[in-house]
């Protein structure tokens, strides 16, 4: 009995070193807004190039994530059509085809 009690006493004492501090459970990063898209055929920048800091987007597109594509390009007005209204889908253009 003396020895269920002592491990009961033990897990109890120790039971918040292992739980998280409430500064931890607090902290939450959110990476929604100030995004840039931009397609590789437009932009033929290496990725490590891109990914450094400073590097400059100037011409592309601000989108919040998550998103799609499609939708990245409807709010920034490149299309002025519904692509997802009847077949208008088909009037989506391919960069690589011009």
């Amino acid at each position: 009995m003396k020895k269920a009690i002592l491990i009961a006493l033990i897990c109890f004492a120790t039971q918040h070193v292992f739980s998280q501090t409430e500064e931890a459970e607090n902290y939450r990063a959110v990476l929604k807004d100030d995004w840039k898209m931009q397609s590789a055929v437009t932009d033929l920048s290496p990725g490590k190039a891109i990914s450094a800091p400073g590097y400059q987007t100037a011409n592309w597109y601000n989108v919040s994530v998550p998103t799609t594509v499609i939708a990245g390009l409807i709010a920034n007005k490149v299309y002025n059509f519904d692509p997802f209204y009847s077949r208008n889908f088909d009037k989506l253009t391919d960069g690589k085809a011009g």
